[in-house]
């Protein structure tokens, strides 16, 4: 069903960002690709592939967690939908960057490979947290208005 859908799309973005923030923000080890793989496929299911399933029988239904204020807000839904796409693809582009020293690069330790001493560093942009962070607040920035209790 549609609500079944939306929920399994909704539970991919969190773990989306929660891998995301794990490889930024941990010592988890930083994996470029991947990262940019992950803020492509947010990007990918934002938008209107977001919206379109929020008809209005399947916010409606049992199980759904979605507030009805959705219905009388659809403008402001999908503009928040296009933000979150917006904001995935400048993620992305920020993570792909590979500056040098010289452009103000910080480096994050690679996942650690058994044997080495010390983890391969990988140099990104001091900016992929500022992107991150403004994706992370337009997902809040929804679900604020337009999910019912129990979200966070």
């Amino acid at each position: 069903s549609m609500r079944h859908r939306r929920q399994r799309q909704m539970s991919d973005h969190h773990e989306a960002m929660n891998d995301l923030r794990d490889m930024m923000y941990t010592d988890q080890g930083f994996d470029r690709t991947k990262a940019v793989q992950i803020a492509r496929k947010i990007e990918a299911t934002s938008g209107e592939s977001l919206t379109g399933n929020f008809h209005p029988g399947s916010v409606v239904t049992t199980g759904s967690r979605t507030s009805l204020s959705l219905m009388n807000n659809q403008e402001a839904f999908k503009a928040n939908a296009q933000a979150l796409q917006a904001a995935a693809a400048a993620l992305a582009e920020e993570l792909a960057k590979r500056p040098t020293a010289e452009e103000g690069a910080i480096y994050l330790p690679k996942e650690r490979v058994y044997g080495k001493e010390e983890p391969e560093t990988e140099a990104v942009s001091p900016e992929i947290w500022e992107k991150f962070n403004a994706l992370s607040e337009t997902c809040v920035a929804c679900h604020s208005n337009f999910r019912g209790r129990g979200w966070w």
